[in-house]
């Protein structure tokens, strides 16, 4: 199976993060965010979230159970 992923910071991702892991969280996906990106939090309170990596002040999480 192979792993997505999506970085939440980058332009790329849209204009609106918790959008993207709305749309793409019941996939092979593996996010990575700033824990500066205002969006992190609030993403945390929408998504059980499982940290799978931290790099500085990047972290790499999957959603969990949608």
């Amino acid at each position: 199976m192979t792993t997505s992923m999506v970085d939440l910071d980058s332009f790329t991702c849209g204009s609106d993060p918790i959008e993207a892991v709305m749309y793409l969280k019941n996939n092979n996906v593996l996010f990575v965010i700033s824990l500066n990106n205002p969006y992190y939090n609030e993403i945390t309170k929408l998504f059980t979230i499982e940290i799978k990596k931290k790099e500085g002040d990047r972290i790499y999480f999957r959603t969990i159970n949608g």
